[in-house]
């Protein structure tokens, strides 16, 4: 065990280090005195009779049931559980201080060879990160390997989304088509665009939670595909409000005319929750190629609100609130589509070879207005 210091350009820092089954552990510390008292708390834990040979078959199960289980949506819940069986399968029933950053490494590469690719394996190696660091926090555990090895670097994914035009287009065909029947079909998709909501929020909105007054609905519910029940939480876990807006107000208040009930759904078929599965196949798709619109995914239409939201002036951070990101950086992939955000970023840099005629930004676009 050791304390190295650290002179850094912003000050003194202390890194408290030691090895421990061949591994190099290490923490920073503003004070010296917090990394001498966070090794002593290690040499104390080495000390005390903690579960050396606790094994991966009943630490996941008790990992699924006092965790996955009580802790994360059903989704997950489900997923959780495919993946510890992967893992119980590739390692064996060893004691989890031999799950090694070695082999984590190997698991990588045996995912590879699956044929997997780096955002799956990701997702693989995050379970087990958080499967293992679980061990770590009631001290059944020395480290984790998988924060020791890390994620795999993931190339940025392009997302797609409908053109002011395509999504008008798009929204006079569905609004011809559901004039007589079904108009709640042409509804959901002005909510969609309009709103940005995901799919199971706008399955589980119900009349309860939209009010005309303030022109706002709150968002607090999803309908999960796995449970096939209504939670009530949303993704992030918070209750968010988004407006209504002048395209969706009217529309919205005339379906209220014939769902005054405040426990109805806004949207259901014969009283039931929608399924995403069927709606695509029955409305959704055939409405794209029927309006001469491009094949998308329903999600796309949550980007479509989000790109235009930022093209039209909007800002990061109330796209943020909007969208319900728990993360800014989910949003930030929405910011060069900002019609101000490039050019004051090269504004930053102006190099003019000492001319002294250059014209302000705001100058010039007032002379070319």
């Amino acid at each position: 065990m050791a304390i190295e210091v650290l002179k850094l350009k912003k000050g003194t820092i202390y890194r408290a280090v030691l090895c421990k089954n061949r591994q190099r552990i290490s923490k920073t510390f503003e004070r010296k005195y917090d990394a001498q008292r966070w090794l002593e708390d290690q040499s104390r834990f080495d000390r005390t009779d903690y579960k050396k040979n606790l094994c991966l078959f009943e630490a996941s199960r008790t990992w699924i049931e006092n965790y996955s289980k009580v802790r994360t949506a059903p989704s997950t819940h489900q997923g959780d559980k495919a993946m510890m069986e992967s893992f119980k399968a590739f390692f064996g029933d060893i004691p989890l201080e031999k799950i090694s950053p070695e082999r984590v490494e190997d698991l990588i590469s045996h995912k590879l060879t699956e044929g997997l690719q780096s955002p799956t394996i990701n997702r693989y190696l995050q379970c087990l990160r958080g499967f293992l660091n679980y061990f770590v926090k009631k001290r059944q555990l020395i480290s984790n390997a998988v924060s020791i090895v890390g994620l795999l670097k993931v190339d940025e994914v392009a997302f797609d989304y409908l053109s002011f035009e395509e999504a008008d287009r798009f929204l006079a065909y569905a609004n011809q088509k559901y004039r007589d029947r079904h108009r709640w079909t042409y509804l959901l998709y002005v909510l969609a665009l309009n709103t940005g909501l995901r799919w199971g929020e706008i399955a589980a909105l119900k009349w309860d939670r939209v009010d005309f007054q303030h022109q706002r609905l709150t968002i607090s519910r999803s309908y999960c595909g796995k449970s096939y029940q209504i939670r009530e939480t949303t993704k992030g876990r918070k209750i968010r409000y988004v407006g209504i807006n002048t395209a969706l107000f009217p529309e919205l208040r005339a379906h209220f005319q014939s769902n005054t009930h405040p426990d109805n759904l806004v949207f259901s078929q014969n009283g039931r929750t929608l399924n995403l599965e069927n709606f695509k196949r029955d409305r959704f798709k055939k409405d794209l190629t029927d309006s001469g619109i491009r094949r998308i995914r329903f999600h796309d239409l949550r980007h479509t609100f989000a790109s235009h939201f930022m093209m039209k002036g909007g800002n990061l951070y109330d796209l943020q609130k909007l969208m319900g990101h728990s993360d800014v950086k989910t949003t930030e992939r929405y910011a060069h589509l900002s019609p101000e955000f490039l050019v004051r970023q090269t504004e930053l840099v102006a190099i003019d070879g000492g001319r002294s005629n250059v014209i302000p930004l705001d100058e010039f676009r007032a002379q070319s207005a």
